[in-house]
């Protein structure tokens, strides 16, 4: 088994709604973020001894590069789901799991100023 790692980082905006649980109520307000998305694939090695070309995880990370997250969300999910790092980093391992049949670990970072002064968000599978 082998793993690989792919970090892109992205930019877009995104709205949460305003909610008890939302402390940072500017986040009710349209605005925008740079993300780090880091995925974690570990597989067989494929006919060209790779897990997967890293471009393909990358196309599926620039999906949501320079978008409005909300308008991205309500295309893939007719019931609505909330543009929370959360719901991003199920996103995004759904899309790879989808198109590319991998199991991984998508973390996600809104708002990224360095790995010491970031808060990460995992969803593993």
């Amino acid at each position: 088994m082998h793993k690989i790692e792919v970090s892109q980082f992205i930019h877009a905006a995104h709205q949460l709604p305003d909610t008890p649980e939302l402390v940072t109520k500017g986040c009710k307000n349209l605005h925008g973020h740079t993300y780090l998305i880091e995925v974690e694939a570990r597989d067989k090695l494929n006919k060209s001894s790779m897990v997967v070309d890293f471009k393909a995880i990358q196309n599926i990370i620039l999906i949501l590069d320079h978008t409005f997250i909300n308008d991205v969300f309500d295309e893939y999910y007719p019931k609505g789901k909330v543009s929370t790092a959360e719901n991003i980093a199920e996103f995004i391992n759904a899309q790879i799991f989808d198109k590319l049949g991998l199991m991984n670990t998508v973390r996600v970072c809104e708002g990224y100023k360095g790995r010491e002064l970031s808060n990460w968000v995992e969803y593993p599978t």
